[in-house]
């Protein structure tokens, strides 16, 4: 335990958004303690549980000084949970973790040596690995084999980085590869808490691709070469599906009937109309994905809901 730790002394601040998170929760705050870098604080959200999440948390409260709890009396929504983490932080690095991921014990240590060491480097992840369902696959379809052969990049690089990939150099450059990367786990990563704060985004359906976008403008992102992060697949995004969005008031209509225009449109008016161009193919093929995934969802039934 930490006794004379202060908020402005805390090098990092690791956010915990939690919403009914019994399951899962003792299991994420035992894995944050367990790590071998040790000069952190963990703030968990809880927006609102109504099952044991506050007494667990509680007692991990009570136990370590670096943990704050703070229980919201009713559920405000993901969106609502995910900015305050990040508002409370006062330290110089902020880091989100989802309840039910999980990271190698080193995680911390070797992201935050990567930032100290690099002021150009504005994010830092290991590589990820999904779990929680067996033989898990992302997005295999038709439609996304054409994506990936249009993605403008190194074969060996895309192979490489299945869910997180580094990105150096010119700006226009990076969102490229970051837009037809098409990945976005990169925001469980650890970022310098002043440029997140600059580039945090109204969430939405479909945010995080937009925020990772926006968060180049501050510098670059580095991926340490192993595993150092293991993501639930069922966690924020799992399964969601756009007209479960719409039911939830997450997805609007106008996204319904043109789904991923939020991310085309934001690089319309962001980056400018010579990169909305170049890339047009991409936000086309991309429209017509989405069409696709929903109407497969109507021939599904949703078997997953959001959490935080």
């Amino acid at each position: 335990m930490i006794e004379n730790n202060t908020i402005k002394e805390v090098e990092v601040t690791i956010g915990l958004p939690t919403y009914n998170g019994e399951k899962y929760i003792k299991k994420a705050i035992d894995n944050v303690l367990s790590q071998t870098y040790t000069n952190f604080q963990l703030i968990i959200s809880d927006n609102g549980s109504t099952d044991s999440t506050s007494t667990i948390c509680k007692e991990y409260e009570k136990k370590d000084k670096r943990i704050i709890y703070i229980r919201h009396e009713e559920n405000k929504g993901w969106n609502f949970n995910f900015p305050f983490v990040l508002s409370k932080a006062k330290s110089d690095y902020f880091i989100w973790l989802a309840d039910d991921d999980y990271w190698e014990p080193t995680f911390l240590e070797k992201n935050v040596s990567i930032l100290n060491s690099n002021k150009n480097v504005v994010g830092s992840i290991g590589l990820v690995e999904f779990y929680g369902i067996e033989n898990f696959n992302v997005k295999e379809n038709l439609v996304f084999k054409i994506k990936n052969l249009i993605k403008r990049g190194s074969n060996d690089d895309y192979k490489k980085y299945k869910h997180v990939r580094p990105a150096f150099g010119n700006y226009e450059k990076k969102a490229e590869i970051y837009l037809r990367f098409d990945q976005a786990s990169f925001v469980y990563g650890l970022f310098r808490t002043e440029k997140i704060k600059k580039r945090m985004i109204k969430m939405g359906y479909g945010w995080d691709g937009i925020f990772m976008l926006n968060i180049l403008k501050e510098g670059d992102l580095h991926v340490i070469d192993e595993i150092l992060l293991h993501r639930f697949v069922s966690g924020l995004h799992g399964g969601t599906g756009y007209l479960n969005g719409y039911k939830k008031n997450i997805v609007s209509l106008r996204e319904l009937i043109l789904p991923s225009s939020n991310v085309s449109y934001w690089c319309f008016k962001n980056i400018g109309i010579k990169f909305f161009l170049r890339n047009l193919d991409w936000f086309a093929l991309s429209l017509v994905y989405c069409w696709y995934s929903i109407i497969k969802e109507i021939t599904m039934k949703p078997n997953i809901e959001l959490r935080q």
